[in-house]
C-alpha cells in the first residue's frame, strides 16, 4: 500500500497529540503544578482550623533557595549565556516550564549554581516524561552534592527513594527535613504529598504506602499526614501498577478517606487529590467506589463535591445515573454553567446534539467557556452535524479564546469548507492560517495543502495544486514527494511515475519512494517485476515497515507468485489488521489455494471518508471537554 495512506488523516492523529497538553493545562492528572494547588489553596484552606495553606507551603519551600543558597558564590554568568538566562526566566515567569526547564539545565550544568539546579529541578518536576525525569534525577543529585545539607534537595529525593523501594532513606530524608523545619512542618507534609502526586508515574512502588504509614505514625497529630497517606494507598491501589499488594491497598485508601471525612468534616481536598490520582492511572472502578463512598459519607455536599461527582460518573460513561443526578440537582435548577456543561456532555454520548448544543450554548451565555472548549465543542458538533456556518463562528471563537486550540479549529473550519464544497475557500484558509505562523516557506505550504486535501479525498485539488507549484519547487524532495503521491491519486499515473523516478534519485534511502513508485506500478500498469525490484529496495530499508510489506506482498501477488505473497502480506496484516492490507492477504490466500484461511478474515464496511473524520472531530472535542470540566473540578473549586 501507499506509505501515504499509513498517514491519512494525519490532522485527526495531530489532534490527538494535542489532547495531552491540554489535559495537564486543564489539571487532569491531579495536582501536578504549583499554581494549580496554589488556586486551589486559596479558596479550599479557609473552612476548618485543621486545613493549612498551601500557597504558603509552596511559597515556604520556594523561598528556601534564599536563606539555603545564600552563602554560596553568585555564578559569574558568562555575556554569550545572558540570552539563555532571560529566555529561561521570561519563560518561567509565564509558565513555559519545557523551555525554561531547559534553559536552567543547561546554566545548570556549566555554572553548577544551586539557584539554577533548584529552578531547573522544579520545572523538570512538573513535566510527565521520562526525558524530563531522567535530567530531575541528575539534577537532584547534582543539588545534593552542591547543598548537602539542603532542604529543597531531600524533599525532591524522596519520591525517587520510594520509587526505588528504598523506605528507610526516605524515612531519614524526611526526618533531617523535619527537624531543620520545626515551625513548617506541616508545610514540609504539603509539599511531599504534591510531589507524590505530581510523579505517581513511576511511584508504583508498594513501599511507598509503607512510607505514608510511617508518616500518619509519626507525624498524626497533623492532618496532613492523613492526607499523605490516602495519596500513597492511592498510588498502591492502582491494580494496573502490577504491585501484589494493590488488592489489599484499596479497603485501606478508603478507610483512610473515611477517616479523613470523621476528622476533617469539611476538608475536600483529599478526595479532589486522589481522584486526580486515580484518573490518571485509569482506576475506574477504584475511582467510582471512591466518589460514590464520599457522597454518601460526606455530611454536606458542596457545589465542588457534586460536579467532581458528575464529571467521575461521566468520565466512567455512566450516562443515566450522572443524568438522574444532575436533573435532580438545585444546580442544574438554577442553571449552574457547570452543571449544564455536564447535562450536555451527557446528551451528546446519547446522541441527542441538538440538545447538547443548547447545554453548551447556555452555559457560554453565563460567561462559562473553558478557555474555549465549550466554544470549540459547539463549533465541532455543528460540523459534523453540516452546520457549517454556525461550526466556523465558533472555531473561531475558540482559536481566539484558546491559541493553543489554532492547530484543532482550523482543521475544523477546513472541513467546513470541505462540506460545503468549497474547496477554493478551504486552500485560502489553510494559507492565511500557515502564514500566520511566521515566515513559512511557501513550499511547506503547497505541501501541507496536499496533505490535506488528499485526506478528504479531493485528489484532483490536490494535484492542481501540485502542478501549480512544479516550476518553482522541483528541488524540494518533500514538495515531489507530495506531487508524487497526489498524481498517483488523481489517476495521473505517467506524471507520477516520472515524479517517483525523479523521487528516489532525490532521496535514495528513503523506502517510501521506492515503496509508492512499486505499489503505482503492481495497481496501474503490468511492469510487477520492476514493481517487485522497487519494494525490494524499500524493504532493504524498512524490513519492518507494514505498508512496504504489504506492498512487496502486493507485487508478488501481481506476478502470481503467490506462496511469496502470503508471506508477506501476513507479516504486514498482522502488524497492523489494516483492513486494506486484510483484504490483499485474502486475495492471495485465495490465490494460493488457502480458501479456509480466507474466509477467516473479515472486513468492516467502508463509510464515508469525510463523515467519519467529522464523527471523529466531534467525538474529540466533547472528550476534551470533559477532561477540561474534570480538571476544572479538581484543580480550581
Amino acid at each position: 500500500m501507499l506509505k501515504y495512506k499509513i498517514i491519512i488523516f494525519e490532522s485527526l492523529i495531530y489532534m490527538k497529540k494535542l489532547l495531552l497538553p491540554l489535559m495537564l493545562a486543564s489539571g487532569l492528572f491531579g495536582m501536578a503544578n504549583y499554581a494549580s494547588a496554589a488556586s486551589y489553596a486559596e479558596s479550599q484552606f479557609q473552612t476548618s482550623e485543621y486545613q493549612q495553606n498551601m500557597y504558603a507551603a509552596v511559597q515556604y519551600v520556594a523561598s528556601l533557595s534564599a536563606s539555603e543558597f545564600k552563602d554560596f558564590p553568585q555564578a559569574k554568568v558568562e555575556s554569550q549565556d545572558m540570552p539563555i538566562v532571560m529566555q529561561s526566566e521570561v519563560a518561567f515567569v509565564q509558565g513555559n516550564l519545557p523551555v525554561a526547564a531547559e534553559g536552567y539545565y543547561v546554566l545548570a550544568q556549566k555554572y553548577n549554581d544551586p539557584r539554577f539546579i533548584s529552578k531547573a529541578i522544579f520545572c523538570f518536576q512538573n513535566i510527565a516524561n521520562q526525558a524530563a525525569l531522567a535530567k530531575f534525577n541528575q539534577l537532584v543529585s547534582m543539588l545534593e552534592k552542591v547543598v548537602p545539607d539542603s532542604t529543597q534537595a531531600r524533599l525532591y529525593a524522596i519520591p525517587e527513594a520510594l520509587a526505588n523501594g528504598k523506605v528507610s532513606d526516605a524515612e531519614v530524608m524526611l526526618r533531617k527535613v523535619m527537624n531543620a523545619n520545626e515551625e513548617h512542618q506541616r508545610d514540609i507534609l504539603l509539599m511531599i504529598s504534591t510531589l507524590l502526586s505530581s510523579r505517581n508515574y513511576v511511584l508504583d512502588n508498594p513501599a511507598v504506602s509503607d512510607f505514608g504509614d510511617y508518616v500518619k505514625n509519626k507525624y498524626s497529630k497533623y492532618p496532613e499526614a492523613l492526607l499523605l497517606l490516602s495519596i500513597t494507598y492511592s498510588l498502591v491501589a492502582a491494580p494496573s501498577s502490577g504491585n501484589k499488594e494493590a488488592a489489599a491497598a484499596v479497603p485501606k485508601l478508603l478507610k483512610t478517606m473515611t477517616d479523613i471525612r470523621n476528622t476533617y468534616s469539611t476538608w475536600e481536598l483529599p478526595v479532589f487529590w486522589t481522584s486526580g490520582i486515580l484518573v490518571n492511572e485509569n482506576e475506574s472502578a477504584l475511582l467510582y467506589d471512591l466518589i460514590s463512598q464520599d457522597m454518601l459519607q460526606r455530611k454536606e455536599q458542596t457545589p465542588a463535591i457534586q460536579n467532581l461527582y458528575v464529571a467521575v460518573l461521566l468520565k466512567l460513561n455512566k450516562l443515566q445515573e450522572a443524568d438522574n443526578y444532575i436533573e435532580s440537582s438545585s444546580a442544574y435548577k438554577e442553571s449552574d454553567s457547570n452543571m449544564l456543561v455536564n447535562e450536555g456532555i451527557v446528551e451528546y454520548k446519547k446522541g441527542n446534539y441538538a440538545v447538547a448544543i443548547k447545554q453548551f450554548k447556555q452555559a457560554v451565555n453565563n460567561g462559562y467557556n473553558l478557555d474555549g472548549a465549550v466554544e470549540f465543542a459547539i463549533g465541532a458538533i455543528d460540523l459534523n452535524t453540516a452546520n457549517t456556518k454556525d461550526a466556523k463562528k465558533y472555531f473561531e471563537s475558540a482559536m481566539h479564546g484558546n491559541p493553543n486550540l489554532i492547530p484543532m479549529a482550523g482543521i475544523g473550519i477546513v472541513q467546513s469548507y470541505l462540506v460545503d464544497k468549497n474547496l477554493v475557500g478551504a486552500d485560502k484558509y489553510i494559507e492565511s492560517m500557515a502564514k500566520l505562523s511566521g515566515n513559512v516557506d511557501q513550499s511547506q505550504i503547497l505541501v501541507t495543502k496536499m496533505v490535506i486535501f488528499n485526506d478528504f479525498k479531493q485528489y484532483a485539488y490536490a494535484y492542481k495544486i501540485g502542478s501549480a507549484g512544479a516550476n518553482k519547487y522541483m528541488s524540494n524532495s518533500k514538495f515531489v514527494y507530495q506531487y508524487a503521491t497526489s498524481a498517483t491519486l488523481s489517476g495521473q499515473t505517467a506524471k507520477a511515475i516520472s515524479l517517483y523516478k525523479t523521487y528516489v534519485k532525490m532521496e535514495p534511502k528513503d523506502s517510501a519512494g521506492y515503496n509508492d513508485y512499486a505499489y503505482l506500478l503492481s495497481n496501474n500498469t503490468t511492469d510487477y517485476k520492476q514493481a517487485i525490484a522497487l519494494a525490494q529496495k524499500a524493504y532493504e530499508i524498512s524490513p519492518t515497515d507494514p505498508a512496504v510489506l504489504d506492498t512487496l506482498g502486493w507485487a508478488y501477488y501481481k506476478d502470481k507468485q503467490y506462496n511469496q505473497a502470503v508471506t508477506y502480506l501476513s507479516k504486514a496484516y498482522s502488524a497492523t489488521f489494516n483492513d486494506e492490507i486484510g483484504k490483499h492477504l485474502q486475495q492471495a490466500l485465495i490465490a494460493a489455494g488457502d480458501t479456509k484461511a480466507a474466509d477467516n478474515l473479515s472486513f468492516a464496511k467502508t463509510s464515508d471518508t469525510q463523515q467519519n473524520v467529522r464523527q471523529q472531530l466531534s467525538d474529540q472535542a466533547v472528550l476534551m471537554l470533559l477532561y477540561y470540566q474534570f480538571g476544572a473540578n479538581v484543580s480550581a473549586n
